[in-house]
């Protein structure tokens, strides 16, 4: 160990530039003599100075900076995103589901009350005052038809007719100006 602190003794004393060795002297006020010239901003340049002329630069590896790579999105989030698309997704399909099932319902309900309804009008034959059926507008082939209350309207366009607000709020904005451009054309 005592080889080592003589060592570094003397390399105290000495800095070394490119020109060669100064010694280092230091007075008991603190100022530093380098080469026999106290130390000052002029004669630290006049020491550190370069061979090189004017500009000093250091050449680094690569010719540009690397292009930026767009942020990478963590696992989780990726996942978390995938899962919340999904499940808005399978909630959308629950919610028209339950919307197609409530609207067959109404149907199957509608479709029932007008089977109903004819059953009702079908009659059976009117009998005489003297318990004999009447024969006029009766005949074997053919059931008696009701009378007519108006334009009679297929079962499936009177279903449409009834849900038309729910068939229009389920177009898309194109289908609905399309579908508005064709009813100003009839």
């Amino acid at each position: 160990m005592m080889g080592v602190g003589a060592f570094l003794e003397a390399q105290r004393s000495k800095m070394v530039t490119e020109e060669g060795e100064l010694e280092v002297e230091e007075d008991d006020e603190g100022n530093i003599m380098l080469g026999g010239e106290a130390l000052s901003f002029e004669s630290w340049a006049k020491l550190t100075k370069t061979n090189q002329p004017d500009i000093v630069y250091a050449k680094m590896g690569g010719e540009e900076p690397p292009a930026k790579k767009p942020r990478e999105m963590h696992d989780f989030k990726k996942f978390n995103n995938e899962h919340c698309r999904q499940s808005q997704k399978e909630w959308k399909e629950k919610r028209m589901a339950a919307k197609k099932m409530r609207i067959m319902q109404q149907a199957r309900e509608e479709l029932e009350a007008l089977d109903k309804e004819k059953a009702e009008q079908a009659q059976p034959p009117k009998e005489a005052e003297n318990g004999k059926e009447k024969k006029e507008n009766a005949s074997p082939d053919k059931p008696p038809k009701p009378p007519k209350e108006g334009p009679q309207v297929p079962p499936l366009f009177q279903r449409m007719f009834n849900h038309r607000h729910v068939i229009i709020n389920a177009l898309s904005a194109e289908h609905k100006t399309a579908f508005a451009s064709v009813l100003h054309q009839v």
